[in-house]
């Protein structure tokens, strides 16, 4: 059966097909109502919709000529934040081939088409959130930043005195369509590595302000936290579910909390925010999902063991398409050094041979030097995951070599390459898209 990869809008025929598809491998709906269909159209436009098409069955697609969509992509530009500084990306999600066209080349050819775009652009990177880690390492992208869900029991906490004295700032409910008008400035002041833009369409229906057609969302409650001069730097959104027991007392008490965002541009926006979360009333434990993965929370806590780190996984991927510019673009705070690398790319869009300048400033300068002695190797998915300060797999560098994924030329080079792309604060991204 002949397979056809190509990009189409959102006025195209084939669109409502591929948004079925898209439905149908995650389990969403068998075919978009109309209402849907004209939102996912405002939504998507002005993206890259790829489709891998096959020539549609006669049996089964009677009264139409159209082609099968049988496996989808879409991408488009946005801004990552990278160690100092942010990029301009490649954002890759609905990535879906059905079933009975795995193990066809389909998602190979998706992939190599977007990429390949990607790099011609002069686009340093690309990132997703990976539904299954299996399956994009072999396409180079490496998981960059964890995310944690942490638990706190609130019967048995305790802030500790420095940080549950007089505040400098204010904390109020708001309204949700408050907090829509101030959160994307705050995030925006909040944001480290690993964060990516959230557009309108996902504050609005985060925020439960305009839902999409079909979709049900409880609006969350808000709260604001103002310094002293009045401006908003710092903002929570959570949700509390009711505990289902025996008795008066026990159907009036909330047996958790879930946060479900939290952002904060300064030090006392964060303590002020915990400040409430653990003071509400009837409440049994906070949970906060998505989190990142070195939460200063525990700080604040007179006993620390009333914090539990209860999962941790890995959320954003990221994939180097061009190393010279991606290791430029982003600060240092490690110190000065210098090494040469050699990355192994086989879709060879980031193979070669790069020598990281770092100067004791925290700049960095990364350039293609074809012809330089090599100190360092490691696979292009490697490097990826490291690019952010992360550590990326558990172990590191150290891990990725241990596993033959990267290796010492020159004796000691990869610990002073590891040295250089670590960050104090681990990347962490926290947004679905």
């Amino acid at each position: 059966m002949a397979l056809q990869t190509r990009l189409i809008d959102v006025d195209d025929p084939l669109f409502e097909r591929w948004v079925t598809t898209v439905g149908a491998v995650f389990k969403d709906r068998p075919a978009p109502p109309p209402d849907t269909l004209d939102a996912r159209r405002a939504r998507l436009a002005g993206t890259r919709i790829r489709a891998v098409t096959a020539p549609a069955d006669p049996l089964r697609q009677l009264g139409s000529d159209l082609d099968e969509v049988v496996a989808c992509l879409r991408s488009w530009d946005g801004d990552l934040t990278v160690p100092g500084a942010s990029v301009s990306v490649d954002l890759v999600s609905a990535v879906t081939v059905l079933p009975t066209h795995r193990r066809q080349g389909a998602l190979t050819a998706l992939m190599r088409d977007d990429l390949s775009q990607a790099r011609a652009e002069g686009t340093c990177a690309a990132v997703l959130i990976a539904s299954e880690a299996g399956i994009y390492g072999r396409f180079g992208f490496g998981p960059a930043t964890a995310e944690a869900t942490y638990r706190v029991d609130a019967r048995r906490v305790r802030l500790r005195p420095e940080a549950s004295g007089t505040s400098s700032g204010t904390v109020a409910v708001v309204p949700v369509g408050e907090l829509r008008q101030v959160a994307p400035q705050v995030y925006q002041q909040a944001r480290r590595a690993g964060a990516v833009d959230r557009d309108r369409f996902w504050w609005d229906h985060m925020c439960g302000v305009e839902l999409f057609p079909g979709s049900e969302r409880k609006s969350p409650f808000a709260v604001v936290r103002r310094d002293t001069d009045g401006e908003v730097d710092g903002y929570l959104w959570y949700r509390p579910h009711e505990a289902h027991g025996e008795g008066h007392l026990q159907r009036t008490t909330f047996g958790t909390v879930t946060v479900e965002d939290l952002q904060a541009g300064t030090y006392g926006a964060y303590r002020d925010l915990w400040r409430y979360l653990l003071s509400l009333d009837l409440v049994d434990e906070v949970v906060w999902e998505d989190a990142a993965l070195d939460e200063p929370l525990a700080w604040l806590l007179t006993d620390p063991r009333a914090l539990r780190l209860t999962t941790r996984d890995d959320f954003l991927w990221a994939r180097l398409l061009d190393p010279g510019t991606a290791l430029s673009a982003r600060r240092y705070e490690s110190g000065a050094g210098q090494v040469v690398i050699r990355v192994d790319d086989p879709f060879g869009w980031a193979a070669g041979v790069y020598t990281l300048t770092v100067s004791a400033d925290g700049q960095g300068r990364a350039e293609a030097t074809p012809t330089a002695a090599v100190q360092a190797r490691l696979d292009v998915d490697v490097l990826s995951s490291l690019w952010l300060g992360g550590d990326g797999l558990a172990g590191g560098l150290a891990g990725a070599a241990l596993a033959g994924r990267a290796g010492d030329v020159q004796p000691g080079a990869l610990d002073l390459l590891g040295r250089l792309l670590r960050t104090q604060r681990q990347p962490w991204c926290g947004t679905w898209f």
